[in-house]
C-alpha cells in the first residue's frame, strides 16, 4: 500500500486546535494525572502539574496539553 499521496497535515490536533477546550468539551470518563519534569542531574529542579484528562490520553497528549496549560 503506497501512503505518499496521503496529507497528513489535517491532524486538528497538529494545528492549532485548543486541547484545553476539547478536554473541557470531553463528556466521556476521565482520570487525574501529575505530570512531572525534573531538570539537572541531581534533581535540581522539579516542576508538577495536575491535570484531568479523558482516560484514553496517551503519555504525548498529556505532556502536550501540560505545555498548553503550564508554559
Amino acid at each position: 500500500m503506497d501512503f505518499s499521496p496521503v496529507n497528513c497535515s489535517a491532524n486538528p490536533r497538529k494545528h492549532g486546535d485548543n486541547p484545553v477546550s476539547e478536554i473541557s468539551d470531553y463528556l466521556g470518563p476521565k482520570m487525574r494525572v501529575r505530570y512531572s519534569l525534573y531538570i539537572g542531574d541531581e534533581k535540581d529542579v522539579i516542576h508538577t502539574i495536575s491535570l484531568r484528562v479523558p482516560e484514553n490520553y496517551t503519555a504525548s497528549e498529556v505532556m502536550e496539553l501540560a505545555e498548553v496549560q503550564d508554559p
